[in-house]
């Protein structure tokens, strides 16, 4: 039986008796399972299964986490759409469903003469091999989908939330039976734009047909355009929208256009026009004077005409918007550092990235991208390496090997000290350079938890494994298999993380070793462990003892982590033993109402509430929307692990396993250290 149609039977109250007085059955072990490749996992034998079977299942199985239940649910909650939706979602049982009421066929594709079933709020860029089904909203409440897209994060430093949440927003949909959701295609553009996604916005915007461009999808569209650099198609735009209004950003972006076409007298003309309404400010009309005289030849450093050597007043920014950042790059003018720093995500990714800044100012905006998933981890590693560090702060960073306090001082004596990712910079200088691996370990140890303390772990994993490529696992560098087996998990290398996780474990419980090699090997293995069993799940080897042994270790040395951790494991693999939950109480009553809890984000009660109700009664859309919504801009790290592993197990009911996976995954990284 599937965990989802179990969890619409817990959640109708139908049988709330046998699960309670079946809680006892728990302290007996779990029988031997089939090896992963011989036994199909659960939704794929659920294939097979009449309707008949399903149902008489709810009534029977136990369930495998009563944690996922989360906010109380009224069984009048569950599965009581309306009359309307009932009849446009499924018919009547002696009808033939329609073109506009059948559930969508998936295997059929969005091909010809789809957009007209999709509508304008349908349409999306990802093809048939990417995106999700068609039917996605099959049954759901059109204002409840629309909440839901409203309430999707725009923080998407975890991989596993960016990759779904793409899917969600640019996967064609036909809309609900029930009718369209509400500005779902400015929904879309909203979130995408928020999220810094450049690309996304213009491929959707692109997919509007003539004709349907709302005032709303034009300035979203219009922002993409000036920082993607489609100027001619930003141009055209605003030409357009001029027509209709005499709205500022028009205005702008027309002043814009006919300066880099060089029509000084058409410029000054919206600049004027600008300048009455008190919409003009005093730095950009010198960013076009500026962009003129480059156009005209003149030294715009001492053009007597336009004064521009000292002409910027770039103190009175206090934002790189769109327009302002086209404007920037056009006149070929650096933006002042605090006001790129508070750009908008749309313009703070193109910002890290492009050399329209020193490597220093760009080194402070990509932290807050980092932060933002706005940059990849080759790209951090070349911004990195563009720093030019003298020997002197070379040196000071030797002293935090022996005291990592002293992180906080770093840099020469003559200048201040070094902060934020500066800090990360020299420490990954210091870390290639270093010729020995223990050295160059060390370095990149003390880096890669400034990265998880600092929110962007995963993006530092991806710049800092090529340093790793060529370390191998030795006896004096267990220590380290802590960070270089998480490197490796978050980068995809599984068979490197086995290696390493292979010797911290063969090291921890071997004979005749030094108590230090011993504890050093036991911090890297409680790190790993359960990052490999959420990894490879069940068809890991000795997964059941490794739960053991991690359960048992961690009861003593990490016991939050160890709550965190099997929660997770149940919600996706339902294998955890009563024998390890018991460690988990006996912990937290030995630790006292006065231990130190870590600090998570509050979750949504009704985001949450609003997830169970979509994965009990199999509203893919819902669900997918709803578990993004719980984990939020917080990022699985700083989630609750209770509302977490709701939003991990019904990610996995509906068959998205490599993402549930990740989630967990990247919830434990922080904890690993």
């Amino acid at each position: 039986m599937t965990r989802s149609a179990l969890l619409a039977c817990l959640l109708c109250g139908l049988a709330a008796p046998a699960v309670l007085a079946q809680q006892g059955s728990e302290s007996e072990p779990e029988p031997p399972q089939a090896p992963a490749e011989d036994a199909a996992p659960d939704r794929d034998r659920d294939q097979d299964r009449s309707d008949s079977d399903r149902a008489e299942d709810r009534g029977s199985a136990r369930p495998r986490s009563l944690l996922r239940l989360g906010p109380f649910l009224d069984p009048e909650a569950l599965d009581r759409p309306s009359a309307e939706t009932l009849v446009g979602a499924q018919g009547p049982k002696d009808a033939t469903p329609d073109a506009e009421t059948a559930p969508f066929d998936p295997a059929a594709g969005v091909e010809v003469g789809a957009l007209d079933r999709l509508g304008l709020e349908g349409i999306g860029t990802l093809g048939p091999q990417d995106a999700l089904p068609p039917d996605l909203w099959h049954g759901s409440d059109p204002e409840v989908a629309a909440a839901l897209l409203a309430a999707l994060p725009h923080r998407l430093r975890s991989q596993g939330v960016r990759h779904l949440w793409r899917q969600l927003l640019l996967s064609p949909a036909l809309s609900p039976a029930a009718g369209r959701i509400p500005d779902g295609l400015r929904l879309r553009l909203e979130k995408l734009t928020a999220a810094g996604r450049v690309d996304d916005v213009l491929a959707l915007s692109d997919a509007i047909p003539p004709g349907a461009m709302t005032a709303d999808l034009a300035h979203l569209r219009a922002d993409a355009l000036l920082v993607g650099g489609r100027l001619d198609d930003g141009c055209a735009l605003a030409r357009d929208a001029a027509r209709e209004t005499g709205e500022a950003r028009w205005l702008k972006m027309l002043a814009l256009c006919e300066a880099l076409a060089g029509n000084r007298s058409a410029a000054y003309l919206q600049i004027s026009l600008l300048e009455e309404s008190g919409e003009a400010g005093r730095l950009f009309p010198a960013l076009i004077d500026r962009l003129l005289a480059r156009g005209e030849g003149l030294d715009v450093n001492t053009g007597p005409e336009t004064g521009l050597g000292t002409g910027l007043a770039l103190d009175t920014v206090e934002r790189v918007d769109p327009i302002l950042y086209a404007a920037f790059l056009a006149a070929d003018v650096a933006p002042p550092a605090e006001a790129a720093r508070a750009a908008p995500p749309l313009v703070l990714g193109e910002l890290a990235v492009n050399a329209l800044m020193a490597p220093p100012a760009r080194l402070a905006v990509a932290e807050q991208a980092a932060r933002m998933g706005l940059i990849g981890g080759g790209r951090l590693a070349a911004l990195f390496d563009a720093m030019a560090f003298t020997d002197a702060d070379l040196g000071t960073a030797d002293a935090v090997l022996d005291d990592p306090a002293a992180i906080n001082g770093l840099g020469s004596p003559e200048n201040p000290p070094l902060d934020g990712m500066m800090i990360d910079a020299l420490l990954f200088a210091k870390a290639r350079r270093a010729q020995d691996p223990t050295t160059r370990l060390a370095f990149l140890d003390l880096l890669f938890d400034r990265a998880v303390t600092r929110g962007y772990a995963q993006v530092m994993a991806v710049a800092v494994a090529p340093l790793l490529d060529t370390v191998m696992p030795t006896d004096d560098l267990v220590g380290h298999a802590g960070l270089v087996g998480r490197v490796h998990l978050i980068t995809g290398q599984m068979d490197a993380a086995r290696r390493w996780y292979a010797k911290a474990a063969a090291m921890a419980t071997a004979p005749g070793r030094s108590d230090d090699s011993r504890a050093a090997a036991g911090h890297a293995l409680r790190a790993l462990t359960p990052l490999m069993l959420i990894a490879e799940g069940p068809a890991m080897a000795d997964y059941d003892a490794a739960l053991a042994r991690w359960a048992e270790d961690s009861a003593v040395h990490a016991p939050e982590r160890l709550q965190a951790g099997l929660v997770l494991l149940d919600a996706l693999d339902g294998r955890v033993p009563a024998a390890a939950w018991s460690r988990a109480l006996q912990a937290a009553a030995a630790a006292g109402p006065g231990g130190e809890a870590p600090v998570y984000a509050a979750p949504n009660p009704a985001v949450w509430r609003q997830l169970l109700i979509a994965a009990g009664t199999d509203r893919l859309g819902e669900t997918v929307a709803a578990a993004l919504a719980l984990v939020g801009d917080a990022g699985a790290t700083r989630t609750d692990p209770a509302a977490l592993s709701a939003a991990v197990g019904a990610l996995a009911d509906a068959g998205f396993e490599a993402a549930a996976r990740r989630l967990a995954f990247e919830a434990l990284i922080a904890g690993a250290r």
